[in-house]
């Protein structure tokens, strides 16, 4: 019988975040002048989305995943959760994709949403003051069969 693959997406769990700002602030220790990064907090006016919305995201990551071996052989494995951060530039752009928290002893499934996540198409970026930004998303990813 012919397995299938779902993929359950936590939409209740993702969200996006303003870009880190540099800024510079005047210092005075003795002579010398300090840089300061601060964090930007706030969530951007219109945050980045997945052109078609998250309909069309699980969709595109359903036809794209592939149900890792690893999940089916190793009944040791109970987490089926892989949660991905990535940025969506001010082009539209996935970049620097990385696993924030993984499946404890399936290196192959961290790789395969890595894959899935980094080979997406762009996005609407997010938007603040009226200008595009680069914005991190978080997404969680369950895999599952049916």
């Amino acid at each position: 019988m012919k397995k299938q693959l779902t993929l359950v997406l936590c939409l209740l769990g993702m969200f996006a975040i303003a870009q880190t700002k540099p800024t510079a602030s005047a210092k005075k220790a003795g002579t010398k002048k300090e840089t300061k990064t601060e964090e930007a907090t706030n969530v951007p006016d219109r945050k980045a989305e997945y052109v078609g919305g998250n309909d069309a995201m699980e969709k595109y990551i359903i036809s794209n995943l592939k149900y890792p071996s690893k999940l089916e052989t190793d009944t040791s494995i109970k987490t089926r959760k892989v949660f991905m951060k990535f940025m969506v530039d001010k082009t539209g752009k996935v970049a620097d994709v990385s696993v924030m928290k993984g499946i404890k002893g399936c290196k192959e499934c961290d790789v395969e949403a890595i894959r899935v996540v980094s080979t997406m198409p762009n996005w609407t970026p997010a938007v603040e003051a009226n200008q595009v930004i680069d914005s991190w998303f978080t997404l969680p990813i369950t895999f599952a069969k049916k």
